[in-house]
């Protein structure tokens, strides 16, 4: 474990989220990556606030339990879809992340 990970571990975070990163062992690489996903998203909604930009407003967004963006989706055959599947994320098409993102999938 390296220097910066232990200092991680001992630190008294305020975000909830950070919390639960540190309770993780190491094995939990995919829920650990998980986390630090919505870190980066949350942060780029701060970043992008600090610029100027707004989400569009339809459709409707609102905020979930964790700060993310989302909007609902009124699809009639969802019922094997998850919730993330129904209500995408928003991402501030300005940012650097979203074309990240667009990288990553494509």
């Amino acid at each position: 474990m390296t220097i910066i990970e232990r200092n991680l571990i001992k630190h008294r975070w305020q975000s909830v989220l950070f919390q639960a990163f540190t309770k993780l062992d190491k094995e939990q690489y995919s829920e650990r990556r998980r986390l630090i996903r919505w870190y980066i998203i949350l942060e780029h909604y701060k970043e992008s606030e600090s610029y100027g930009w707004t989400l569009p407003l339809s459709p409707v967004p609102y905020k979930d339990k964790y700060g993310v963006w989302r909007t609902r989706r009124n699809i009639a055959s969802a019922g094997g879809l998850n919730a993330q599947s129904t209500n995408p994320i928003l991402i501030h098409r300005e940012h650097k992340l979203a074309e990240l993102l667009v990288v990553e999938t494509h």
